[in-house]
């Protein structure tokens, strides 16, 4: 009995692992295409067709699974949790469509610490001094990336700070409801919801994109939902301060992508970073497997 419940927990542990570096692929590869859609185009705009799209991909497997799996009785916590997608997505948008895709990566990068420290006052999740002390590596691994970049302090780097501060207050929301909700519950509320706040703030300054927007924002709703559901999923299976460090990867996605698809290229910090990064977040997994695994008796 022990030796299944053993192996459950490092499988649930793996599982969430992969799930949040999957959902940290595809915020990369969105938040990509989101700066080649057309600078001229709102961000409020660019995120009511990210929403409206998503909620197409999405409205069919919550037809298949039927209306009646979404019914809660936790709209007050659903709403609170949407407010705060809808400003992050929209935060990240505006941050990431004026900045260097690796800097707004970067500099996005104080959510997980902000996750972790939300999880241990909400969800009461304790971390050790060690692992406190990886998650602070990895921001050092930021820092020093930071050190590669010049940037003035000014709005988009704000926004970006703002985004992942809702981001993390997001996240906190989502584990709290999935102690009774479903995955597809959760999505679809914040897709709807997001949907609608966007398109009723976006109704004085609308404009139509061009059909090239259109297919990117399509690539932009289709990566961000995916990178939504699977993020959910992981906090269904991982601790959300177990999770929270792995979306340092992002910078590592996004250097990459930022090199091949916009010619950015790296310096020495940025890679020296990465090394970091990869680093603390391939000790923070070992230690969770470690620690949840069950000791059997002899």
């Amino acid at each position: 009995m022990l030796l299944a419940q053993n192996y459950n927990l490092r499988k649930q542990t793996l599982i969430s692992m992969f799930l949040v570096l999957f959902s940290s692929f595809c915020f990369s590869w969105g938040v990509s295409l989101v700066k080649l859609v057309s600078p001229t185009l709102p961000s409020l705009m660019v995120l009511f067709f990210r929403s409206l799209f998503a909620f197409t991909f999405l409205l069919p497997f919550i037809l298949r699974h039927g209306m009646k799996n979404l019914k809660t009785t936790r709209l007050p916590l659903h709403l609170t949790r949407v407010v705060f997608i809808t400003a992050a997505l929209f935060s990240t948008y505006f941050a990431y469509r004026q900045l260097p895709l690796a800097t707004s990566s970067a500099i996005g990068f104080t959510g997980p610490l902000i996750t972790s420290f939300l999880a241990f006052l909400f969800l009461k999740e304790t971390n050790s001094p060690v692992r406190w002390l990886l998650i602070g590596l990895g921001y050092g691994g930021i820092l020093i990336m930071l050190q590669g970049f010049s940037f003035h302090l000014g709005l988009p780097i704000l926004m970006a700070f703002v985004a992942n501060l809702l981001a993390s207050g997001s996240n906190i929301l989502s584990k709290k409801l999935l102690t009774t909700e479903s995955s597809a519950t959760l999505l679809f509320y914040a897709t709807g919801a997001s949907m609608i706040l966007s398109g009723i703030a976006s109704i004085g300054i609308w404009q139509m994109p061009s059909i090239v927007d259109i297919y990117l924002l399509m690539g932009v709703a289709l990566c961000g939902l995916l990178s939504n559901a699977t993020l959910v999923e992981a906090l269904k299976y991982g601790r959300a301060s177990f999770v929270a460090p792995f979306e340092y990867t992002r910078l590592i996605f996004a250097t990459t992508i930022g090199y091949f698809l916009f010619q950015e290229i790296p310096s020495l910090n940025v890679l020296a970073g990465a090394c970091i990064i990869a680093v603390s977040t391939l000790l923070l997994s070992r230690m969770e497997l470690k620690e949840r695994t069950v000791k059997i008796s002899p």
